[in-house]
C-alpha cells in the first residue's frame, strides 16, 4: 500500500527558476549552408572568414581568408570589417569601420553567407544544438543526411582546389533491399541499415563524411584520398558490412551484401559537385553489372 502511494505521489519545488534572469551570452548562428542552425558563442572575440584558422570559416570564394572580426568592446559587441573584398553587411547596410550589434541582428559576409547575432541563455544554447542536429542528420541511422552531405562535398572540392590534394567520394547501395524488405519486413531492412552506418563510421577517419543518401543508399567523402587508398577502404566497408546480421520475426539469420562506386578527382581538375555524384553513380552501376558485392572506381577527367 504504501509502495502505491510513493508512487503516486508528486515531489512539490519551492523554486521555480525565471529564465528571463539567466545568464544570456552573444553568439552567431550560422543561417544557411553547410553548417546551417550552428551557433558560435562569442566570449572575446570571433574571425569568420576563409581561413581554417578562422573561428567561422567559411568555405566560399566571395568570402576573404579574414573577412570580419566580432569583439566584445565593454557591454557591447562590435562587428569589424577586415577590408573584405565583397564587404560585410549588418541587416542589409555596408559596415563601415565598427558597428555596435543589438539583438537580432543580421551579419551578412561576402555575397550569401548570412549569420544571425544574438543573446542567448543555457536553455536556448541547448535548443539550437538540438535543432542543428536535426536539420542535418538521419532520423533512423543518426548518421548526416543527404543535404549536408552535398554541402560538405561542396566545401571538400574547394579544400581539393586550394591544397592541390585528391578527394574521393563513395556511393554504397545495400544489394537487393527491396527484395529483403519484401521478405524479412520493413524493422529487419532498418536494423541493418543502422548496422551499416555503425561499421561505416568504426572504418572512416574522422575526418571523412558519411552520409545516409537516400533510401538503402549510402555515401562518404575522403578528404586528401586517391583512388588505389579509396579502394582499399572501399573493400573493407564491403568486407566489414558483408559479416553484419540481423534476425527475422521468424529468427532466420540475415545479412547483406553493397555495391559500391568510387570517383575521385585529381589536382588540376576542378569538378563539381554534381561531376563528383554522376561518376560515382556510374561506378556503382558498374559494381552492381559486374554481380553485385563489388568496389569499382574511376578518376575523374574532364570530358572523359
Amino acid at each position: 500500500m504504501s509502495d502505491k502511494k510513493t508512487m503516486q505521489e508528486t515531489t512539490e519545488v519551492d523554486v521555480y527558476p525565471d529564465l528571463r534572469d539567466a545568464i544570456r551570452r552573444p553568439c552567431l548562428v550560422m543561417m544557411d549552408g553547410v553548417d546551417v542552425g550552428r551557433s558560435f558563442e562569442l566570449r572575446t572575440s570571433i574571425l569568420i572568414g576563409r581561413s581554417e584558422d578562422a573561428d567561422v570559416c567559411v568555405l566560399k570564394g566571395d568570402v576573404s581568408r579574414q573577412h570580419a572580426r566580432l569583439e566584445v568592446v565593454g557591454e557591447n559587441v562590435e562587428v569589424v570589417d577586415l577590408d573584405s573584398v565583397n564587404g560585410t553587411w549588418v541587416n542589409g547596410k555596408g559596415v563601415k569601420g565598427r558597428q555596435i550589434l543589438i539583438d537580432g541582428d543580421y551579419v551578412r559576409v561576402g555575397a550569401e553567407t548570412t549569420l544571425k547575432f544574438s543573446y542567448v541563455n543555457d536553455v536556448e544554447r541547448d535548443l539550437q544544438k538540438v535543432i542543428q542536429d536535426t536539420s542535418i542528420s538521419d532520423p533512423l541511422t543518426g548518421t548526416h543526411n543527404r543535404q549536408h552531405f552535398i554541402d560538405a562535398v561542396s566545401r571538400e572540392i574547394s579544400f581539393h582546389v586550394r591544397h592541390k590534394h585528391p578527394i574521393s567520394i563513395l556511393l554504397m547501395d545495400v544489394d537487393g533491399f527491396k527484395d529483403l524488405n519484401s521478405t524479412h519486413g520493413d524493422a529487419v531492412g532498418d536494423s541493418l541499415l543502422v548496422r551499416l552506418t555503425q561499421v561505416a563510421q568504426k572504418t572512416l577517419r574522422e575526418e571523412d563524411l558519411f552520409c545516409r543518401f537516400g533510401g538503402e543508399e549510402f555515401a562518404a567523402v575522403l578528404r586528401n584520398t586517391g583512388l588505389i587508398d579509396a579502394k582499399r577502404v572501399a573493400e573493407r566497408l564491403r568486407y566489414g558490412i558483408s559479416k553484419i546480421t540481423a534476425w527475422s520475426p521468424k529468427q532466420e539469420k540475415v545479412n547483406a551484401t553493397v555495391s559500391i562506386g568510387i570517383a575521385t578527382a585529381e589536382s588540376p581538375e576542378c569538378p563539381s559537385v554534381k561531376d563528383l555524384l554522376e561518376l560515382a553513380d556510374e561506378e556503382l552501376n558498374n559494381a552492381k553489372r559486374d554481380g553485385h558485392d563489388q568496389v569499382r572506381g574511376r578518376i575523374f577527367q574532364r570530358g572523359g
